[in-house]
């Protein structure tokens, strides 16, 4: 009796996966998993876009934040040194 539960278990597991891989439900499942794939292929493309748009804008602030703290600091140095010069000025003036 168990030997014919087995057999006919066998039996429909093979006209099921038979009936999935064959005909209309085959060709249904294929298209599925194509489009699937087609569908991950470009939330791949999108995501890698959108990390690479990401990483280019924060490059760009961070340059841009360099860049304008450079010239705050040249100016910075400047104005230091403008204002060491009066001071030497002032100070042999004095003399």
């Amino acid at each position: 009796m168990v030997s014919g539960v087995g057999e006919s278990l066998k039996q429909t597991a093979s006209s099921y996966q038979s009936a999935l891989t064959t005909g209309a439900h085959g060709d249904a499942i294929s298209a599925s998993t194509a489009q699937l794939a087609q569908h991950g292929q470009n939330a791949l493309s999108a995501l890698k876009d959108a990390v690479t748009d990401i990483l280019r804008k924060s490059l760009y602030s961070v340059n841009s934040f360099k860049s304008k703290f450079f010239r705050l600091d040249i100016s910075f140095v400047s104005e230091v040194l403008t204002n060491v010069q009066v001071l030497l000025l002032t100070h042999n003036v004095m003399q």
